[in-house]
């Protein structure tokens, strides 16, 4: 359960993966830590970017949000 702040708090986060760590799962367990650390937090809004040529990034991101 997520406990509102007075403040809200956005945050932006990024990653590169290595080419030879592609397609392991390394971003998909990434990611989610990175979200659990966030509402751990309280963060209220997590901004996640990705380049529009970057097709499989887009997927994980639609996946998990």
């Amino acid at each position: 359960m997520i406990t509102p702040v007075d403040e809200p708090l956005i945050v932006e986060f990024a990653y590169r993966l290595r080419r030879r760590a592609w397609g392991r799962g390394y971003d998909i367990e990434g990611v989610l830590r990175m979200i659990e650390i966030a509402r751990a937090a309280q963060v209220s809004t997590v901004i996640a970017t990705v380049m529009a040529v970057d097709v499989a990034s887009r997927r994980l991101m639609k996946r998990l949000a």
